[in-house]
């Protein structure tokens, strides 16, 4: 069953035009703010943006509606991101020495690979 089905289960219908139409505009508004300045980086930060906020929100919502805590899900996403933190400096070093990019794809490549193996092992203690 697709997650963002969630919503027609508990029978909160209006939520799931209300979530694809505000992920349509906000996707749409980042393509024409970012066309509008002829920067297609900025179109492309603004669209990453607004998907990681959009769909953020769609998450805890579908959780919400799960019957899982806020709080719960929060720390979740929190510690997840802690991991990432020291991974995510560590390449923008990488990225800022401007160090090959068949290198950074392998170091991120192990990166996630270690990520895995951690999520394996943590999930063997739970």
């Amino acid at each position: 069953m697709d997650v963002n089905k969630i919503y027609l289960v508990v029978e909160e219908h209006h939520f799931g035009f209300s979530y694809n139409f505000f992920n349509l505009t906000t996707r749409f508004l980042s393509l024409t703010i970012g066309g509008i300045l002829r920067s297609a980086r900025l179109a492309l930060i603004l669209f990453s943006t607004s998907g990681i906020i959009v769909y953020g929100y769609t998450c805890m919502k579908m959780m919400y509606y799960s019957g899982v805590k806020t709080s719960k899900a929060l720390k979740i996403v929190v510690s997840n991101l802690v991991l990432f933190i020291p991974a995510g400096v560590f390449l923008t070093a990488l990225k800022i020495e401007e160090i090959n990019q068949t290198i950074l794809v392998i170091v991120s490549g192990l990166i996630i690979y270690i990520y895995y193996l951690y999520i394996l092992h943590s999930a063997g203690r739970h």
